[in-house]
């Protein structure tokens, strides 16, 4: 397969799946978790050595996810407390953890068809979405970057 191709083709899928989650930049924060994450967590607030130190070797909110916290921390720094700016960077990790699939995909399997089927399945699943209505479920999107940016 030609390398020009695969590189359009995963542009085409992240591009479906921005287009597909598009409508969860309408949403509110969700009041069942995003309140502990994002709206009352002081800890995102500030990018100092406090911030960076309770991320990587400090618990909040009983987890581990240095990563999820900084990319939170990110958000609050350019969209401060704006959904839109929240849901719209979970969407952008999406759509390039799918771009980061393709590549994946079409190595693995011999038949091309099937791996875009995979892809396309992966990209636009019905159990994502809750990915992007609550911000909290950022930290799926964070570990699936890293995961497969290792694996590419």
């Amino acid at each position: 397969m030609k390398e020009k191709f695969k590189y359009y083709l995963a542009a085409s899928v992240a591009l479906m799946t921005l287009l597909v989650y598009l409508p969860a930049l309408e949403n509110d924060f969700v009041t069942w978790d995003d309140n502990g994450y994002v709206l009352e967590n002081p800890f995102i607030r500030s990018f100092n050595t406090v911030f960076f130190k309770r991320a990587f070797f400090g618990f909040f909110a009983s987890n581990w996810h240095p990563l999820t916290w900084v990319s939170h921390a990110l958000d609050y720094a350019v969209w401060g407390l704006d959904p839109f700016g929240h849901h719209l960077t979970s969407i952008a990790l999406h759509a390039i953890n799918a771009f980061l699939v393709v590549f994946l995909v079409i190595r693995l399997p011999e038949d091309f068809n099937k791996a875009i089927e995979l892809n396309g399945e992966y990209a636009a699943a019905y159990y994502n979405r809750g990915t992007f209505y609550r911000n909290t479920r950022r930290k799926e999107l964070a570990v699936a970057d890293f995961r497969r940016a290792l694996f590419r």
